[in-house]
């Protein structure tokens, strides 16, 4: 309760500043929808699944660091005591033994924290949309960002995707910056987050900047600065993500190898679909990745309703086509944009050919869903530029007492 009356009373104080008045009500809700998210999730892992969820293996090793923090003991860090690898799963355990620490032995309260700082990243991405998009269509992005069901419920637990959102918003607005400068100290801070949980989403999220840096049309002494910073820095985190993942110098061969091994692992339970063959891997990436579940193979409610989600996006898509597809005929002069379409179309790629199961699909979704809610919410640069003047028309009223011309 301590935690929900603190969120809403930083959503009430954030929606003061100038950047996010204009959806400062939808920020208390926003953080609502987080409460009811938890309850949503901690009613699925426990009543419908029988408390069957890494969320509550996290909440269970997270107890136990956190009972070494207060006892100011950090000997539990690198001990080795859940294994030898320290990042991905360890890294998620140490940061739940940090917010068990300060929350307590409260497994909804160490929810909610997860769910706000998933919300904080949302929050992120609204502010590189409006500092890209002159606030022309900032409501209906957030809007759609902070009510979006995967994005109020999955990351509503003690999860990977509660922290990798947080990571990939903050990077947003780092790169987006202000006047085409990157914010470092922001950007730099998502991608060490993302290093430490998922590796291979950094080495993403690195290329997608650089991408973006060389790719853009204005040419200055900073920006070519920047783009070779943003390229060694690319290169440096790819490297390091492939020497984590174990694929450090792999050939072609161990790479496919890989790709395999991880596609067999996810091909088991009832949301499991047959892998396409290597002629159509890479349209199935897509295909998968933004269309399923389909809603003939939604075997349970929350398939059905996962099913219902990309319907309801691909009627955004349709809906607002033609705006969408003036919005990526500029979109070399659009920083949010540079950087929004090569990261969706690396993360749908990676994650679609590895992935066999519609479920974990489902959830792993949700890291790209606000770059792509982004676009559809976007507006033309055109119409974008034409900021809302209201006029006042002043009008003279004269005095009762006064007499009128005409009388005297």
């Amino acid at each position: 309760m301590l935690i929900s009356a603190a969120a809403l009373a930083v959503a009430a104080a954030i929606g003061t500043l100038p950047q996010l008045r204009l959806v400062r009500n939808l920020l208390i809700a926003g953080a609502l929808m987080r409460i009811v998210g938890v309850l949503a999730r901690h009613y699925m892992i426990f009543d419908l699944y029988g408390g069957g969820s890494d969320a509550v293996s996290y909440f269970e090793s997270g107890q136990i660091v956190a009972d070494s923090f207060r006892a100011l003991d950090f000997s539990v860090i690198g001990s080795g005591r859940w294994g030898e690898r320290e990042w991905g799963t360890q890294a998620l355990r140490y940061v739940t033994g940090v917010v068990l620490t300060f929350a307590g032995p409260s497994m909804r309260g160490a929810f909610l924290v997860f769910s706000l700082a998933a919300f904080a990243g949302l929050v992120c991405t609204i502010l590189a949309f409006r500092r890209s998009n002159m606030a022309a269509s900032m409501r209906q992005a957030a809007l759609l960002l902070f009510f979006w069901p995967t994005l109020w419920f999955w990351p509503s637990s003690i999860g990977k995707e509660a922290v990798l959102l947080l990571a990939v918003g903050l990077v947003t607005l780092g790169y987006v910056g202000r006047a085409e400068r990157i914010h470092w100290l922001t950007m730099v801070s998502g991608l060490a987050l993302a290093m430490v949980i998922r590796p291979h989403l950094a080495g993403v999220l690195a290329v997608s900047i650089c991408v973006a840096e060389w790719t853009s049309r204005d040419w200055t002494f900073r920006r070519v600065a920047q783009s070779i910073v943003a390229s060694a820095a690319a290169l440096w985190l790819l490297t390091s993500a492939l020497d984590l993942v174990g694929l450090g110098g792999a050939d072609l061969d161990s790479m496919q190898a890989f790709v395999a091994h991880t596609a067999q692992q996810t091909h088991q339970g009832g949301s499991s679909f047959e892998r396409a063959s290597p002629a159509f891997a890479v349209p199935m990436a897509f295909f998968n990745m933004l269309c399923r579940p389909f809603i003939t193979e939604a075997n349970s409610p929350m398939a059905f309703v996962s099913s219902l989600e990309m319907m309801a996006f691909w009627l955004l898509v349709f809906r607002h086509g033609r705006r969408l597809r003036s919005v990526l005929q500029s979109w070399r002069s659009n920083r949010l944009l540079r950087f929004a379409i090569p990261f969706a179309l690396l993360y749908i790629l990676m994650l679609g050919i590895t992935f066999q199961n519609a479920g974990i699909i489902a959830r792993q979704r949700a890291l790209v869903m606000p770059v792509l809610l982004s676009l559809v919410a976007m507006v033309p640069a055109a119409r974008a530029r034409r900021a809302p003047v209201k006029q006042y028309r002043r009008v003279w009223r004269r005095p009762a007492h006064e007499p009128s011309l005409a009388s005297s």
